[in-house]
């Protein structure tokens, strides 16, 4: 409960990303689709995709580099964890909707089967951004809603370690300590 206190900021921040880069891929990817172009929608995915990455890279990165200054000082314990932890929490939702999505598609009533619908629509919306490579993927059933918030914890723990062990390969602007 004490990592969630402190890190509440942090998951907000993750959320707040993926809200507004959802809004970003929906919109590219409506606009490559009316468009009729494939290979414009997989690139238009592609770019969502990579943006989104690239904005929890940064929240994780620096998180990670916080979390380090405090360890180095005894403040606190090694954990390398974190960024695995703040990356389930952020897709807590995400993970929650996948797995309901996904056994009420596979089961054959008429409840689950409008429920099932109801969940594609909604996880279609909350992972817009990589909805241009799903759509030119053709990959219509539960299997990627599973595996896209596994993907979003993957690259909020690379990010973290990255971030402790201070090796920046994205080149992310530093402010200068006056």
């Amino acid at each position: 409960m004490k990592f969630i206190k402190e890190n509440s900021y942090t998951v907000v921040r993750l959320g707040l990303n993926q809200f507004g880069m959802a809004v970003f891929g929906l919109i590219v990817t409506m606009a490559c689709v009316n468009l009729d172009n494939m290979t414009l929608t997989t690139l238009g995915g592609l770019l969502s995709t990579l943006m989104f990455w690239f904005l929890i890279y940064t929240v994780c990165w620096n998180e990670g580099g916080k979390h380090r200054i405090r360890v180095d000082g005894g403040r606190e314990p090694k954990r390398i964890f974190n960024g695995a932890l703040l990356g389930l929490l952020a897709n807590a939702l995400n993970l929650l909707l996948g797995i309901v999505y996904t056994v009420t598609y596979y089961i054959d009533t008429t409840a689950a089967i409008d429920i099932s619908n109801m969940l594609n629509a909604i996880l279609r919306i909350f992972h817009a951004m990589y909805l241009g490579l799903l759509v030119a993927g053709g990959m219509i059933g539960p299997i990627p809603f599973l595996l896209i918030p596994v993907l979003g914890v993957a690259v909020c723990q690379i990010s973290y370690l990255l971030g402790y062990h201070q090796i920046n390969f994205l080149f992310i602007a530093r402010k200068n300590a006056k």
